[in-house]
């Protein structure tokens, strides 16, 4: 079952990867928040998911099917 959006820039936010590289980097940012190395660049740590959110609307949808092409061609007999 494929999902389609309207809107063609819509397309890009049902990208798996686009979500998979948000969630990492707040999981990271969230742990460094807390480390004392990272005192001096916390105000860098949220802004950082907006920034990887941006570069994943862009890199995601490719990367979705480069591994959706590998996958579906290795289940054909």
């Amino acid at each position: 079952m494929t999902r389609t959006v309207r809107h063609a820039w819509l397309q890009p936010f049902l990208s798996t990867t686009l979500w998979t590289l948000v969630l990492i980097d707040i999981a990271v940012m969230t742990y460094l928040e807390n480390q004392d190395f990272f005192k001096d660049y916390a105000g860098w740590a949220w802004p950082s998911v907006l920034i990887t959110g941006i570069i994943g609307y862009f890199i995601g949808p490719a990367i979705d099917r480069l591994f959706s092409r590998k996958s579906s061609s290795a289940n054909r007999p």
